[in-house]
């Protein structure tokens, strides 16, 4: 099996493989390697803040359930990378969302969980980003920060490495997030409710406009019949005229 553990700080999450379950193991402490060293001076980062404990993170091929401490991944290799997550660690794919990132040496991406949409976004103010960015490089996130899961890098590379940042911007949706059937599903109903909402509230509007006008819909209508059956009654008069005539 491809079960990953990751661990800093007396352990704050277990990770996965996305396509398969596993109980919690105990946890070991990431060896100092070669690779280990090169990616401390040159790898990426992803930071997460606000994360609620108990959620699904993944990234490639390894799936976390999160703990308290948890606000993202260290050492990540550059390069094209998969980030997806869901509120529940219990996901089976249901409601879950991710996107790609292309990453380059030393880069950190930065995002933050909206418990309204259930998703990972990136910070409105790009000020408030590049700080956080900062903070990262400077290690003050450090011991918040999982190392990323080496020991399936090279299988993520070997499926990866034909597929450039250009390759990878003509097949994402348009919003760069890809969502489950279910998630895409409860977006659209999201989006029909607000329209079907607004509807209504226009409606309400104009119904309200007309009341101060001091007319309404059984008003026109009336005034309507009413100059038809004038109307009417001119032409029979004029009719009965011209036969006197």
């Amino acid at each position: 099996g491809c079960l990953c553990v990751c661990v800093w700080g007396g352990g704050v999450l277990v990770g996965r493989a996305p396509t398969r379950t596993s109980p919690r193991m105990p946890t070991t402490r990431m060896e100092r390697t070669a690779e280990v060293e090169r990616l401390q001076e040159h790898g990426c980062s992803v930071l997460c803040l606000d994360c609620p404990e108990g959620m699904l993170f993944g990234i490639d091929y390894a799936a976390f359930t999160i703990g308290p401490r948890f606000m993202g991944v260290k050492l990540v290799p550059p390069g094209l990378h998969y980030v997806y997550t869901s509120g529940s660690g219990e996901d089976v794919g249901v409601s879950r969302t991710g996107f790609f990132l292309y990453m380059r040496p030393q880069e950190v991406a930065v995002f933050r969980w909206d418990p309204s949409v259930e998703e990972l976004v990136r910070p409105d103010n790009l000020d408030e980003e590049a700080r956080y960015a900062d903070g990262v490089r400077g290690f003050d996130f450090d011991q918040h920060l999982g190392p990323y899961p080496l020991d399936l890098s090279s299988q993520w590379s070997e499926l990866t490495r034909y597929a450039t940042a250009q390759l990878v911007a003509k097949i994402e949706p348009v919003g760069k997030v890809v969502r489950s059937k279910r998630a895409e599903y409860d977006a659209i109903s999201a989006a029909k409710m607000a329209s079907q909402e607004a509807a209504e509230e226009e409606a309400k509007a104009n119904l309200t406009e007309q009341e101060g006008d001091g007319t309404t819909g059984e008003d026109e209508d009336a005034t309507m019949i009413a100059a038809a059956n004038t109307q009417e009654g001119e032409q029979e008069q004029e009719q009965q005229q011209q036969q006197q005539q």
